[in-house]
């Protein structure tokens, strides 16, 4: 929280990171080990989703895969817990240290 600027008429303002720390207290990021196109599941049958809050992971998990343009970088699970949010969609390309999710343990 913070106040605006004299411009501004309204007293607060929100930053989108602090919100989403507001929104997910007990959880911790799970950031893009390098940049590329986000690939959460391979589904050769269907549309391929980002997880549903509530998955549960356990450490080491497979988590997501990051297509680069030498390889697939394979993300997996830093922790045990439970997927609160996918910051990113299927498909979605990442910088390295983008937040791609947040796990509560």
């Amino acid at each position: 929280l913070g106040q605006c600027s004299s411009k501004c008429n309204a007293a607060f303002f929100f930053v989108i990171p602090c919100l989403r720390r507001l929104l997910h207290p007990n959880a911790e990021p799970v950031v893009a080990p390098v940049a590329g196109k986000l690939l959460w599941e391979f589904d050769f049958e269907d549309q391929s989703y980002a997880p549903a809050p509530g998955k549960v992971y356990k450490k080491g998990d497979y988590l997501c895969a990051i297509q680069t343009s030498f390889n697939l970088e394979i993300v997996y699970a830093p922790f045990d817990g439970v997927i609160v949010e996918a910051t990113k969609e299927q498909g979605a390309r990442v910088a390295k240290n983008d937040t791609i999710a947040f796990i509560e343990k």
